[in-house]
């Protein structure tokens, strides 16, 4: 690291102050090995949102999941100038343009290319960096019955709905 660092402001999702602690520990430290000091601007999740919201640091520590596994939820849902979580962050009219006309276009195979084009905006211009996927596990005995999850991410399991067969 040079003698030299930029400190940065970051919004930061509180989860990663607790469960997700030593992914930030690493975030930070792949930072500082560039010359650069990441400084939560938050405590709180209220802080967060303000902050996430207005686009009021450096960089954006978040966490975002997709309530529908499509391309148009992350694209849009995301990134978007006008209505993605983290729009204050990434301001790419191109990108934009190739999320709205995904949203329109009928024709599967035109869409996948505008997506396709999306990716490779994305990746060239580094405009987000993805760091993993939440999964979540669920393990039964085989006498438990009535074991499902509610969505298709963040699942919820129903534990009223949950007996032991005798």
């Amino acid at each position: 690291m040079s003698r030299d660092s930029v400190d940065l402001a970051a919004a930061a999702h509180p989860i990663f102050f607790g469960e997700f602690a030593g992914v930030f520990r690493e975030i930070t430290e792949a930072f500082r090995e560039l010359g650069y000091r990441i400084r939560p601007a938050n405590k709180t999740m209220a802080e967060y949102l303000k902050l996430s919201d207005g686009g009021d640091a450096d960089l954006d520590i978040g966490r975002w999941t997709a309530d529908y596994p499509d391309t148009d939820t992350f694209l849009y849902g995301v990134l978007h100038s006008g209505a993605g979580a983290f729009r204050k962050y990434i301001a790419a009219p191109e990108l934009d343009q190739l999320a709205d006309q995904g949203r329109i276009e009928t024709d599967p195979r035109v869409r996948h290319s505008l997506y396709r084009q999306a990716e490779e905006l994305i990746a060239r211009d580094a405009l987000i960096l993805p760091l993993f996927h939440d999964q979540v596990y669920c393990f039964a005995r085989p006498e438990v019955e009535g074991l499902t999850t509610i969505g298709q991410s963040n699942a919820v399991i129903p534990y009223e709905d949950l007996w032991i067969r005798r």
